[in-house]
């Protein structure tokens, strides 16, 4: 199950980019986070502060979620940005606090086109370095707003820099259709976010005639969460707690019954609003589209077979900023593993084992790297993912993490029956990406995959994200015909 807590964080990055208008000069704009209900469930708060050269852009968001057993957990996050006498972002500082967890993080723009990030967590500091394009903004397209003439330029592109990610990502602005014509001068729009040629999140957003932002609403499986400005100073109103962790929870159509888990099951999807985007593909998941619809399968041999071109097998070994596979503390348990005579697929296996044994405690707070969360033997289904791709590497063995949906038939938070959020592990083994679930204990025909990355939180959010984008149509057990006598 993904926490709630990221879920609802990784959406602010959205919200920011179209209120940080430079037309804000030292003025606190304060909005309200509200959830579906209209209910209030937190406060965001920007401000823009000018520097002997340049000036300061901080942004603050605290919002509470209740969490298992009625607690109230506060999450806040604040992120600042500072700008030179040019305009241009010379350093960019987050801090995310969730409960008694902090996790920090400093990106440094040393020279042109490079950042230097450091991740700072009570476990120590990691840096690394990421090579940027010159057209990458740090604003998020703010600073385009003023200027773009939405009649000549139907849809706005640009490359935007994702501090939550610590990544960039291609986001386009259009038009929302039915509100071209507005008597109050207002711009409503779609905000599409993309992985190159990937969706990973569409938004909502209302802009005021000055192109500052009014209202932006985010979906997410099972729920949405809006940001609405008010001229209210919300210091003193944090919010009332809400249960995100069941809003984002999913009713299925049917109870699956155990043997049906373990066979094939078919599913139907439509897209909502026309907003298509592609499914993954893997050895258990055949995708087609079937005029407007979406059908999945999903079974132990569903999957079509395809090739691993000798770049992403590459890919698929390396160690990285999420899945460091190269530390000593991961490295020796893969590699050790990796040096048995034994198949791949039960080497997987020994590392599930080994990386279970190894956690000690359900963590829904955070994004951690594969690293920090087994330094802190903490985390749920999406650090676990993660960490067993990081020994699946390790031991010689191309792996991805996986996220996207899974089945519950037992109570969760006080609901069962559903599809709920969940993330695990994809590894390359006899020609296919096989599935191997540490958290559950055992792949079934309800894992639906939305989204394949390497651990990054963008990958995590994206699922979130496209799972709101689909409409249930259709769940059906699809039983092999008997052989005739």
């Amino acid at each position: 199950m993904k926490r709630s807590v990221a879920w609802a964080v990784t959406i602010f990055g959205a919200w920011t980019a179209l209120a940080a208008h430079p037309a804000l000069a030292a003025d606190t704009a304060w909005f309200r986070i509200l959830a579906e209900n209209g209910k209030q469930m937190g406060t965001f708060r920007q401000g823009v502060e000018a520097l002997p050269e340049g000036r300061r852009v901080s942004e603050h968001s605290t919002m509470r979620i209740a969490e298992a057993g009625n607690a109230v957990k506060t999450i806040s996050e604040r992120k600042v940005r500072t700008e030179d006498a040019q305009g241009r972002t010379t350093m960019i500082e987050t801090e995310s606090v969730a409960g008694r967890v902090t996790t920090r993080a400093r990106i440094i723009l040393e020279r042109q086109g490079v950042a230097r990030i450091e991740r700072i967590t009570r476990h120590g500091t990691r840096i690394s370095m990421l090579a940027l394009s010159d057209d990458v903004r740090f604003d998020n397209g703010a600073g385009l707003l003023a200027g773009w003439d939405v009649a000549s330029t139907p849809v706005l592109e640009f490359k935007a820099f994702s501090a939550g990610s610590e990544g960039v990502e291609r986001v386009t602005l259009e038009r929302q259709p039915g509100f071209e014509h507005d008597p109050e001068g207002r711009i409503f729009l779609i905000r599409k976010s993309w992985d190159g040629e990937r969706l990973r999140g569409v938004s909502t957003q209302v802009l005021a005639q000055n192109r500052t932002l009014l209202r932006s609403t985010q979906w997410v499986l099972g729920t949405s969460i809006t940001l609405e400005r008010t001229d209210t100073d919300l210091s003193l109103k944090p919010g009332s707690p809400v249960s995100i962790v069941r809003a984002v929870m999913v009713r299925s159509p049917f109870r699956i019954a155990s043997d049906a888990l373990n066979g094939h099951i078919r599913f139907t999807f439509a897209y909502k609003d026309g907003l298509s985007f592609p499914v993954p593909q893997t050895g258990e998941q055949r995708v087609k589209r079937d005029g407007d619809r979406l059908v999945v399968d999903v079974c132990e041999r569903c999957g079509t077979p395809q090739p691993l071109p000798p770049e992403e097998r590459e890919q698929a070994l390396a160690s990285t900023r999420w899945l460091e596979s190269d530390a000593p503390a991961l490295h020796s348990i893969g590699a050790a593993i990796g040096a048995q005579p034994v198949s791949d697929a039960a080497k997987m296996k020994l590392l599930a084992v080994r990386a279970r044994q190894h956690m000690r405690k359900m963590d829904f707070s955070g994004h951690y790297t594969a690293l920090e969360a087994f330094t802190r033997r903490a985390g749920d289904c999406t650090e676990e993912a993660s960490i067993l791709a990081a020994l699946g590497r390790a031991a010689g063995i191309p792996t991805r993490t996986a996220h996207g949906l899974v089945y519950s038939r037992e109570a969760y938070h006080g609901i069962s029956n559903v599809f709920m959020p969940h993330s695990w592990t994809l590894a390359w083994i006899d020609g296919r990406w096989q599935s191997f679930d540490m958290s559950i204990g055992s792949f079934d025909a309800t894992h639906i995959v939305l989204a394949i990355g390497d651990g990054d939180a963008r990958s995590v959010s994206a699922a979130g994200q496209l799972a709101a984008l689909l409409k249930w149509e259709g769940m059906t057990e699809v039983k092999a015909r008997k052989a005739a006598d």
